[in-house]
């Protein structure tokens, strides 16, 4: 199985999921077998934002000629403000503080320490450490807040890492398919999977013969709520988000957690025989021959963690069933309760098929980063 690049297949760049031929979206239907968290159905707001800052190459004045923003795509902030941006062509980042003004650029393309084939994704750690995760490599590096190298981590599995998100002191979680697994502790000190959480069995709704082939290759998100308790989604988007709770060192299901709706069609399966489906984003081979085509209606766009005990969720949805326009849907929950405190459809961050600009990030304080693929990175905030 392989995947065809989502949506800039012409630049080679996809949405925050992937970059080149990575990974993108995983099948996650599962019976509500499980207690779901009681909750009123939150109304869907239509709200106006407003920018608050710019990201190109006339955000640095320093006549530097190495600071150019060609096509920006991953971003994060850390816990001192700062906000990382990549280049895809130069695959460097530029680090600016949180007043906007150029502060750094590192990396590069190459396999020396601190240079990258293909990035995938930049992790925040603790105590404004970094990881970038370089999927051509197979390969993580973990960098200090001077943008040192500290330790280069060798993540030479069978399929990509399509997630990575800071766990407890010293531990990450790994959105990866292994050993019948769907998500992998990994240990930063001992450099290896010290544990594993969903079983690919329990979320297999065997509505076609060819799902758990299909989520061995693909990924979701997940977010930290405490030490015992994370919330995880699909790429693949359904409405649902799904709470696991460690107890007597064992994970399982605790409940789900319901958005402000249930997405009835989030994918269709295309069969054809001489070329993929125009508008499948996972391809694989059909056993009967020919292809198949995994089309997908709503796909998640991230997990992210905000102040005051909540978390962001980001969705691009279809418009239409000819996918002649993309919602754009904000949602933000209660961590602790699982509550969905409000969701917002942002017209005017509505895209074509495929998307020119692509919400990449959240920070804590709930602004949106949007990159844009003709040259800049926008920091919005959305006027609830």
């Amino acid at each position: 199985m392989y995947n065809k690049p989502l949506i800039f297949h012409f630049l080679g760049v996809k949405m925050r999921s992937a970059l080149l031929m990575v990974p993108l979206l995983f099948v996650f239907v599962l019976a509500a077998c499980q207690e779901e968290v009681p909750t009123e159905k939150a109304s869907l707001q239509s709200v106006e934002i407003k920018d608050v800052m710019k990201f190109d190459e006339n955000s640095a004045e320093t006549g530097d000629p190495e600071v150019f923003l060609s096509t920006p795509y991953q971003t994060a902030t850390d816990d001192e403000g700062r906000i990382y941006i990549q280049d895809v062509p130069l695959g460097k980042f530029f680090v600016f503080n949180e007043a906007g003004e150029y502060q750094d650029v590192f990396g590069g393309r190459g396999r020396g320490p601190g240079e990258f084939e293909n990035i995938r994704e930049i992790a925040m750690l603790d105590n404004s450490r970094f990881l970038v995760y370089d999927y051509m490599s197979r390969r993580a590096t973990v960098f200090n807040k001077e943008l040192d190298v500290e330790k280069i981590l060798d993540m030479e599995y069978n399929n990509s890492v399509s997630d990575i998100s800071d766990f407890t002191e010293g531990e990450l979680l790994l959105s990866n398919f292994r050993e019948g697994h769907l998500l992998q502790v990994y240990s930063l000190e001992e450099e290896q999977i010290t544990d594993q959480i969903i079983p690919i069995k329990e979320v297999l709704s065997k509505e076609d013969e060819s799902e758990e082939r299909f989520l061995e290759t693909t990924g979701g998100y997940v977010i930290k709520i405490t030490e015992k308790l994370i919330a995880f989604t699909p790429e693949y988007y359904s409405g649902q988000m799904y709470l696991y709770e460690k107890s007597d060192d064992q994970w399982s299901q605790a409940s789900i957690i319901k958005g402000y709706e249930d997405v009835q069609k989030p994918f269709s399966i295309h069969e054809t025989m001489n070329e993929p489906h125009e508008r499948a984003m996972l391809i694989s081979i059909n056993p009967n021959g020919g292809y198949l085509g995994y089309e997908y209606h709503s796909y998640s766009q991230g997990l992210y963690k905000l102040e005051g005990n909540r978390f962001a969720h980001i969705s691009f949805r279809d418009a239409d069933p000819e996918k002649t326009e993309l919602r754009f849907i904000y949602e933000i929950f209660d961590a602790e309760t699982g509550q969905l405190e409000k969701a917002a459809e942002i017209d005017s961050l509505r895209a074509d098929y495929p998307p020119e600009t692509i919400p990449v990030h959240v920070d804590e304080k709930g602004f949106l980063y949007v990159a844009d693929i003709t040259g800049s990175v926008r920091k919005i905030e959305v006027l609830w």
